[in-house]
């Protein structure tokens, strides 16, 4: 008969947790898709699909990722709620210019069948990036404006 020896059982946990850890998203982490699959899985899902255009040589596009887009409730309310795409426009520009994306970043927001919802130009702050999220999964967009929600 085999004996479990303490140190086998911390071994078995330790290995335990990591591959547990290795397969939840990170705080900060957002899940992202090509865009494609991203339009699949909004469908799918039945989530609106974030589509977030940007590139490595704009610093606005660097700040919003470390600063909003990397906030932990940020990632977490996009990963619950919504599907998400990074687009470079550098290496895809038919499809920026499709969303006719002047500036970046720019983020824009399609509902789980591909229709337009709109965007949101240019580097914001968690809070309110955080708020447009809220605004736009509550379908409050359809009653009001944003600025008229942000007054509720």
């Amino acid at each position: 008969m085999s004996r479990t020896t303490p140190l086998k059982v911390l071994g078995t946990v330790l290995i335990a947790a990591i591959v547990l850890a290795a397969q939840l998203p990170a705080a900060g982490r957002i899940n992202w898709y090509d865009y494609r699959e991203a339009r699949s899985l909004g469908k799918e899902q039945e989530k609106k699909v974030f589509l977030y255009f940007r590139s490595d040589s704009c610093t606005y596009c660097l700040q919003m990722e470390k600063e909003t887009l990397n906030a932990p409730e940020v990632a977490q309310f996009l990963n619950r709620h919504f599907v998400s795409s990074r687009i470079d426009t550098e290496s895809d520009p038919s499809l920026s210019s499709e969303y006719r994306v002047v500036g970046l970043p720019t983020s824009y927001f399609i509902d789980n069948q591909g229709d337009r919802i709109g965007g949101l130009p240019g580097l914001q702050p968690s809070d309110r990036f955080l708020s447009f999220l809220r605004f736009l999964h509550t379908e409050s967009y359809r009653q009001m404006s944003f600025a008229e929600f942000l007054k509720k």
